[in-house]
């Protein structure tokens, strides 16, 4: 569901189109913004991550965050920026495309995009207009604001994919858009986790790890490797395989099997019975003695 469509409402009707002015900002020739760093690390940030060499971006950006601290109060003037930026964007196709192909062009990546796009500021743009228009009592317009949540989540990528909001100084998280869909009242991840904080673990963290006995037997590795692996995605699935080639040395054959939304692998194998099924009977799983696993008649 793309912006401008029949089915993305713009919101009221009375706000204009803006024009966008961009100037050259920051080091001459260079990919990073030495205005701003990863606090965790003090790594300089990409200026893609902030947009500050855009003038109409930063002003944004400066105003998102004087908000952000009040923990987004209502304010007219920043809807306004929010919705000349997203009714100048609204018929960009596919937004998070340029961006994917900039942060894996490597450091030498030209910056700004040529159209001068910010995919970050987009999303913190959606987040702004429809935490103001979610308690309308139009249902319309309630609508908007709900589709406007949903769209965040959509442009960040898929299963986030695109989401470095918390490594970027944009005060905006996925999990903003998350939990006000189909919401009224506005409630900011921050507030949420100080009203419902995330349990303690029962076991400390520190203790996770695998205690061998000593002195360890020697590993003996089978002569080949048989594996089925289970996926929404070949090429990440597969990285662990071609990992566990490389460091052991021995041949493998792997059968990838796709599956719709994996959350644990009894159920990606009881949503692809019959994938599995065959990776039975085609021997997919070996036993301990490297045998294959032989079943009767299976339909």
């Amino acid at each position: 569901m793309m912006p401008g469509s029949a089915q993305y409402p713009t919101g009221a009707s009375e706000f204009q189109d803006a024009a966008f002015k961009n100037l050259p900002f920051g080091v001459p020739g260079s990919e990073l913004d030495v205005n701003d760093h990863m606090s965790s690390c003090n790594a300089r940030l990409p200026q893609a991550f902030t947009c500050r060499g855009i003038p109409e971006w930063a002003a944004f950006l400066d105003a998102v965050t004087a908000n952000a601290r009040k923990d987004f109060p209502r304010d007219e003037d920043l809807l306004l920026q929010a919705q000349d930026i997203l009714l100048s964007w609204q018929d960009k196709p596919y937004p998070p495309q340029d961006f994917f192909k900039y942060l894996c062009s490597g450091p030498e990546a030209p910056w700004p995009l040529p159209d001068r796009f910010c995919l970050w500021g987009f999303v913190a743009a959606l987040v702004i207009r429809s935490r103001h228009i979610m308690a309308s009592q139009d249902p319309d317009v309630r609508q908007s604001a709900e589709i406007d949540f949903k769209y965040a989540t959509t442009v960040l990528g898929k299963e986030g994919s695109m989401d470095f909001l918390d490594s970027s100084p944009w005060p905006v998280s996925i999990i903003d858009a998350f939990i006000n869909i189909n919401q009224t009242e506005f409630m900011s991840y921050a507030a949420y986790n100080a009203t419902h904080p995330v349990q303690p673990p029962r076991v400390a963290l520190e203790s996770l790890y695998w205690r061998p006995e000593s002195p360890q037997p020697s590993a003996v590795l089978p002569a080949n490797i048989r594996l089925a692996v289970l996926g929404t995605h070949a090429t990440l699935s597969l990285e662990p395989v071609e990992m566990l080639r490389r460091f052991s040395g021995v041949p493998i054959r792997a059968v990838f099997y796709g599956c719709s939304d994996i959350v644990w692998p009894i159920e990606a194998v009881n949503a692809s019975k019959r994938n599995f099924q065959r990776a039975l009977t085609r021997g997919a799983f070996p036993n301990t003695y490297n045998e294959e696993v032989k079943y009767g008649n299976q339909s």
